[in-house]
């Protein structure tokens, strides 16, 4: 089985439209439909030292 990835936002309640899918009429396929997360940015604590990637370069 070939897995694709499709990420689409709801127009409507209860309605997902998918285009352009990899697929012809006639294939039958599986769907499996994930809630995504919004991605949330993550911010240094003023508390919190900020941390160096690249400590150990040049040593």
């Amino acid at each position: 089985m070939n897995a694709h990835k499709v990420e689409a936002v709801l127009a409507e309640d209860g309605t997902l439209i998918l285009r352009d899918l990899p697929f012809h009429a006639g294939d039958t396929v599986e769907v499996i439909i994930l809630e995504g997360k919004v991605p949330q940015q993550t911010v240094a604590s003023p508390n919190q030292p900020e941390t160096d990637l690249y400590s150990l370069r040049g040593k």
